[in-house]
C-alpha cells in the first residue's frame, strides 16, 4: 500500500501500536452487518453471475455475530445519537466489557468479553437486564501478560435462543431470549482441541451455528438440535492457516466468507457441501498488510472489508470476486490514537464503519456511489476514547454501537421530520339561511410523529373554494419531544349559498414534506318532490275496472320517501304500499278498507313539503234484499235446480209457489245438495235435516270485513285468506250430520306455505265474539282451497296466523360518547354500541365523521347482522392482503355469505377506505337487493359506477341510504363512522 508523507508516517505508527498490543489489549473483531436481500425470508438461495436482488429483507449481521432476516428501512443521512448506560444492578461496566451483540426481534443481547454477565438492552425503552446463571464446568477464560483475555466474541440467533462463541471461554453457551436460562456445548470434535483465541464469530444457518476460526485450526458447525459437532478444515490449496487468521464472516444465504485478519486471503466456505474458495486478488495499488480488515459489510452482492489499519475501503463483488477499493476521507481517520474502525453495519441503503479509536467518527458510505460522510455529534456529556466501540447491531430503523471501553451503549437514530395523517374532513351539512355562526368549527390536531424537531409550522388554505373557509393558525409553531402536539381550526364562513365546498388545507414546516387534506362543506338548497298523478279513484266492487291498485309516479328531487300517512296513521311498506324505483303503489288491499268518499294521503320526504294524493272510493256492489218469510218448504217440483247447484236444490228463481227468490238463497231439501257460489261451496249431506229448508249464502262486504276484523281484535300477524262468507237457514238448530264447506284461498301459494304460516277455516262464535276453528280441516294445495266441517251456520273465513319466536326485549347498556350530543345518527350510534358491533375510542369520544376503511366496514357489518361461517360455505377468502390481516375473521364471514369481492382475485384492499357507493353495494348484496331501472334522480348520477348502480339505487329505493341536500350521492366520497351506523340499523331493521 503506498501512503505520502505524515500518512504514512501515522499509519506506520497505528501498525507499530497494533502489532505490539492486540494480544494485551484488544484483539479486533471481525464486525459486520450483512444485507442479503431476499423476497422470501425463509429461502437460502445459491449465488450465480446472473443473480439480481432487490433490497427486501436483510441478514442482520455484524459479521460475528448473526440476528437473522429483518425488514430494513434505511437511516438516510441525517442522524441523531443518545447513549444508555443505566447498567442493571450489580454490575460495573469496566474495561473492555462486550465483544458483540444480537438482536432477537425486541432486544440488543451484549455479548461478555471482559464481564461476567450477558446484558439485554430494551430496543425501545433502552432499559437494561442482567443474566449470569452460567452452565455448570464453564470456564470464562484466563488472563495473558497481565490482561484478561476475554470469554466470548460474536454469537448468533436461531430465533429462540442466543447462541454464545467462545473466544477464551470452555464452552458454546446458549441463552434463551425469554427465561435467561443458559446451556454449554463442548462435544468437540474428534481430532480437535480447543486452545486460547480459539472463535471470532458466529453464523446461524439453516438448523446449524458456525464457529468462525481466529487461531482454530478450522471451522466448527454445531448442530443446534443435536449438539453434535463437525469440522471443516479442507482450506484451500496454498493457503496457510495461523493464528488470528479470521475476525469473523458474513453470511449471504448460502455462503459464509471469511474476513482475513491476519490472513492473506478472504475465504468463502459453502454451509451446504462444506467447500472452501479463495480469493486474494486484491485491487491495483493495494497491499494486504497483516490486521488490515475488522470485520466485513455484505449490501446483498458485495462484501465490504472494514478498514482497522488501512486507508481503503475494499469492495468484493461476491458473484465474480472483482475488488475494488476506496479511499478513506481525511477527516474519516485523521486524528485516530489507534486503529480506525471495528466492524459496521448495513441498513439496506449505506454501509456504516463504527469506530475504535479515539479522535474519528461513524461512517456512511453510500453502496452505489462510495461516496462517503462522517458523523460526530456525540451524545451530550460523552466522551470517546480509545478501543470505543468494536461491533455494532441494527435492528431495522437504527445502529447500536456496542461499548469495548466506551462508558455507555450508542443509539445512531434518522432524524426524520413527519406529522401523522390528517383524514380530509366533512364538515356538518348546511340549509341555505343558515344562522350565522353556525357552521362546525373543525379543531384539527397537527402531531409529530418524526425524530426531527418541527419548526416554522404553518398551515394554508387553497382551491377554488379557498375563500368559503377561515383558518386560525397553529397555536404552537415548534413541536418537538417535550411538545409533540399542537392544534387550528377551519370553519365555513357566513351566508354561503348552496353548492359544494372543497378547500385543500397544506400543513407546512421546516424540514418537512407538506401535508395535504381537503376540507368539504355542503350547504344543501330546499327542493320539493313531486308527485303523478295527485288524484285518483277505487271501486269496492271486485268487478269494477276500478278495483285496482293505484301508483303514482315519484320525481325524487334528491330526496327519499320517509313516510306515507293517512290523518296521521303511517302505511306499513311492502303492506300496504310499494315502492320501486319512483313509483309507489297503493294496494287495492288497503284501499279497500277505505271509508267512501274522498281520502288524503300525506306523501313525507327527507326534505322539502310534503306532497298529497287524493283518492275517491266509491262502491258500485249490488245490493241483495233480504230473503222473504215463507210459509213452509217447497220440494222443488215446480223450479229444477238452478246453476251452481245439485241434488235436491233449487235457487235464484222461485220457490215453487211462484214467488221469486234472490239469487243467493236457495230451497234445500232434506235429500241435501251441493252449492257452489263465488269464492267457494257448501256440501249439505242427505239426512242433515229433516225437512226443506232455505239457505242464504252472503259474501261480507269490504267494509264489513274490516269493521269484523277490528271488533274481534285481529292482530298485526293474522289475516283473512278467503272471502268471508255469512251462511243462514231459515230454520232455527243444528244439522243431524256436519256439512262441508270449501272456501278458495285469496293469497297465492308462496304466502300459505310460507315458513311458520298456519292456515285454517274459522266460524264466528257471534256469542262470544271469538273464532271458532272448523273440524277436519284440510288444504287442497291443487285447487288453492281450505274446507273444514260444522254442525251450524255462522260467519266463515279463512284466516292466515304467522307463527314467530318472541324474542325477549335485550337491555340496552348506556353508552356515554363525548361528541356525538345533538349529532344527526346519536341515535343510530348509541344502539350500534350498544348492540357490540361497533365501539368508540379509548377517551370516550365515537369520532362520528372519521371514515372508516374497508375491514372495519366489514368488521361491523358481520357482528351487527352476526354473520358465522356454516357448513358449507367456504372459510377462506383468496385475498393475499387479508391472509395475516387482524380482520381475516370478519373478511372471511363476509365473503362466504357473498357480500365482499375484492378489487381483483388477489387484493381486497382491506385499510382502503370505504366509499358511499361500496357500502351500498355490500348492504345490497347482503339484503338482496337490486334495482332493474334507474330512473335519474342525483345531479351525480352518472359518477356511480356501472357495477354499483343496481345495488345503490336499490337501497336508496328503500331508505336505508339517502343522497345529500344538493341533490348529489357523492359514491366516491369516503364512508363516515356515522353513516355506517345509521345505515347498518336501517338495514337491520328491513333485515
Amino acid at each position: 500500500m503506498r501512503l505520502k508523507n505524515n500518512s504514512s508516517k501515522r499509519m506506520a505508527s497505528f501498525l507499530i501500536l497494533f502489532l505490539v498490543c492486540h494480544i494485551a489489549l484488544f484483539q479486533p473483531v471481525g464486525m459486520s452487518a450483512a444485507g442479503s436481500e431476499f423476497t422470501q425470508s425463509s429461502t437460502p438461495i445459491s449465488l450465480s453471475s446472473s443473480t439480481e436482488r432487490t433490497v427486501d429483507y436483510i441478514h442482520n449481521q455484524d459479521g460475528f455475530s448473526y440476528s437473522g432476516l429483518i425488514p430494513a428501512q434505511p437511516l438516510g443521512t441525517e442522524i441523531e445519537m443518545t447513549g444508555y448506560q443505566d447498567w442493571p444492578s450489580g454490575f460495573t461496566k469496566d474495561g473492555y466489557a462486550f465483544a458483540g451483540g444480537v438482536f432477537d426481534g425486541q432486544s440488543i443481547w451484549m455479548l461478555p468479553f471482559n464481564v461476567d454477565q450477558v446484558v439485554k438492552v430494551d430496543s425501545v425503552t433502552g432499559q437494561m437486564t442482567g443474566y449470569n446463571d452460567w452452565p455448570a464446568n464453564l470456564d470464562l477464560g484466563g488472563s495473558y501478560g497481565g490482561f484478561f483475555v476475554g470469554s466470548f466474541k460474536g454469537g448468533a440467533f436461531d430465533g429462540e435462543n442466543i447462541w454464545m462463541v467462545p473466544y477464551n471461554a470452555s464452552q458454546v453457551v446458549k441463552v434463551n431470549k425469554a427465561t435467561g436460562e443458559m446451556s454449554g456445548y463442548e462435544n468437540w470434535p474428534v481430532g480437535f482441541t480447543k486452545g486460547e483465541n480459539a472463535f471470532s464469530g458466529g453464523i446461524y444457518a439453516g438448523s446449524s451455528l458456525w464457529l468462525i476460526p481466529a487461531s482454530a485450526d478450522r471451522v466448527i458447525e454445531l448442530n443446534t438440535e443435536t449438539g453434535e459437532m463437525t469440522g471443516y478444515d479442507a482450506w484451500p490449496a496454498g493457503f496457510m492457516k495461523n493464528q488470528y487468521s479470521f475476525t469473523g464472516g458474513v453470511y449471504d444465504g448460502r455462503n459464509i466468507w471469511l474476513i482475513p485478519y491476519n490472513a492473506d486471503r478472504i475465504v468463502k466456505l459453502d454451509t451446504e457441501t462444506g467447500e472452501m474458495t479463495d480469493y486474494d486478488a486484491w485491487p491495483a495499488g493495494f497491499t494486504k498488510n497483516p490486521y488490515a480488515f475488522a470485520g466485513g459489510v455484505y449490501d446483498g452482492q458485495n462484501v465490504w472489508l472494514v478498514p482497522l489499519n488501512a486507508l481503503q475501503v475494499l469492495k468484493v463483488n461476491t458473484l465474480t470476486g472483482e475488488m475494488t477499493s476506496y479511499d478513506l476521507p481525511r477527516d474519516a481517520w485523521q486524528g485516530a490514537g489507534g486503529s480506525i474502525f471495528q466492524g459496521g453495519v448495513y441498513d439496506g441503503q449505506s454501509i456504516w464503519l463504527l469506530p475504535y479509536s479515539d479522535g474519528i467518527g461513524v461512517v456512511r458510505i453510500d453502496k452505489t456511489t462510495g461516496e462517503m460522510a462522517t458523523y460526530k455529534n456525540w451524545p451530550s456529556g460523552f466522551s470517546k476514547g480509545l478501543a470505543a466501540f468494536n461491533s455494532g447491531v441494527f435492528d431495522g430503523q437504527n445502529i447500536w454501537m456496542i461499548p469495548y471501553s466506551a462508558d455507555r451503549i450508542i443509539k445512531l437514530f434518522s432524524l426524520t421530520y413527519t406529522i401523522e395523517e390528517i383524514q380530509d374532513q366533512q364538515m356538518t351539512p348546511l340549509t341555505v339561511g343558515y344562522e350565522p355562526g353556525t357552521p362546525e368549527i373543525k379543531t384539527m390536531t397537527i402531531t409529530r410523529n418524526g425524530t426531527g424537531e418541527l419548526t416554522s409550522l404553518a398551515v394554508a388554505l387553497s382551491g377554488a373554494d379557498a375563500d368559503a373557509f377561515e383558518i386560525s393558525q397553529p397555536a404552537a409553531t415548534a413541536l418537538n419531544h417535550a411538545a409533540a402536539s399542537t392544534t387550528f381550526t377551519i370553519q365555513a364562513k357566513d351566508g354561503l349559498a348552496p353548492g359544494t365546498y372543497t378547500g385543500l388545507v397544506t400543513v407546512s414546516a421546516d424540514h418537512m414534506e407538506d401535508v395535504t387534506f381537503t376540507i368539504t362543506q355542503v350547504v344543501a338548497g330546499v327542493y320539493d318532490s313531486v308527485i303523478s298523478p295527485v288524484m285518483a279513484s277505487f271501486d269496492k266492487n271486485v268487478t269494477s275496472a276500478t278495483y285496482a291498485d293505484i301508483t303514482t309516479e315519484v320525481t325524487w328531487k334528491g330526496n327519499t320517501l320517509l313516510a306515507i300517512e293517512n290523518e296521521g296513521v303511517a302505511l306499513v311498506p311492502d303492506i300496504d304500499y310499494t315502492l320501486a324505483d319512483n313509483l309507489v303503489t297503493i294496494k287495492k288491499e288497503y284501499l279497500a278498507g277505505l271509508p267512501l268518499g274522498a281520502t288524503s294521503l300525506t306523501f313525507t320526504f327527507s326534505a322539502g313539503e310534503p306532497q298529497t294524493l287524493v283518492i275517491t272510493v266509491s262502491d258500485s256492489t249490488p245490493v241483495i234484499d233480504d230473503v222473504p218469510d215463507n210459509d213452509g218448504p217447497n220440494d222443488g217440483s215446480n223450479g229444477g235446480p238452478s246453476g251452481g247447484s245439485n241434488g235436491g236444490a233449487t235457487g235464484g228463481t222461485n220457490d215453487g209457489r211462484g214467488s221469486s227468490m234472490p239469487p243467493n238463497t236457495h230451497l234445500i231439501s232434506k235429500a241435501g245438495a251441493t252449492i257452489s257460489f263465488q269464492g267457494g261451496q257448501i256440501v249439505i249431506p242427505e239426512g242433515a235435516w229433516n225437512t226443506s229448508f232455505y239457505l242464504t249464502i252472503n259474501r261480507l262486504r269490504s267494509t264489513e270485513v274490516l269493521a269484523l276484523a277490528d271488533t274481534l281484535s285481529l292482530t298485526g300477524k293474522e289475516r283473512f285468506v278467503s272471502e268471508v262468507i255469512e251462511l243462514k237457514k231459515d230454520q232455527a238448530g243444528k244439522f243431524h250430520k256436519e256439512v262441508t264447506l270449501h272456501l278458495e284461498l285469496t293469497e297465492d301459494e308462496d304466502f300459505v306455505n310460507r315458513e311458520g304460516m298456519n292456515v285454517s277455516l274459522y266460524g264466528l262464535d257471534e256469542a262470544n265474539q271469538e273464532w271458532v276453528e272448523l273440524n277436519n280441516v284440510k288444504v287442497d294445495e291443487e285447487k288453492h282451497s281450505i274446507s273444514g266441517t260444522v254442525d251450524h251456520f255462522t260467519k266463515f273465513a279463512a284466516i292466515a296466523s304467522q307463527e314467530e319466536e318472541k324474542e325477549a326485549p335485550v337491555p340496552v347498556p348506556a353508552v356515554h360518547l363525548s361528541d356525538i350530543s345533538g349529532h344527526w345518527a346519536e341515535e343510530s350510534i348509541h344502539r350500534l354500541v350498544a348492540m357490540g358491533a361497533i365501539s368508540g375510542y379509548p377517551d370516550g369520544t365515537f369520532q362520528p365523521n372519521q371514515p372508516v376503511t374497508r375491514s372495519e366496514f366489514v368488521t361491523i357489518l358481520v357482528r351487527a347482522f352476526q354473520l358465522n361461517l356454516e357448513d358449507g360455505l367456504t372459510a377462506s377468502p383468496p385475498f393475499e392482503d387479508v391472509q395475516a390481516h387482524w380482520a381475516i375473521e370478519a373478511i372471511s364471514a363476509a365473503y362466504a355469505h357473498d357480500i365482499i369481492q375484492g378489487y381483483s382475485n388477489t387484493s381486497f384492499g382491506p385499510e382502503d377506505r370505504m366509499t358511499r357507493e361500496q357500502m351500498a353495494v355490500m348492504i345490497g348484496k347482503l339484503l338482496g337487493l337490486e334495482a332493474t331501472t334507474f330512473n335519474s334522480i342525483f345531479v351525480d348520477q352518472g359518477a356511480i359506477s356501472d357495477w354499483a348502480n343496481p345495488r345503490v339505487m336499490a337501497v336508496v329505493q328503500r331508505g336505508i341510504m339517502n343522497g345529500y341536500s344538493n341533490q348529489a350521492f357523492r359514491p366516491e366520497a369516503y364512508a363516515t363512522r356515522a353513516e355506517v351506523a345509521a345505515v347498518i340499523l336501517r338495514a337491520l331493521e328491513i333485515k
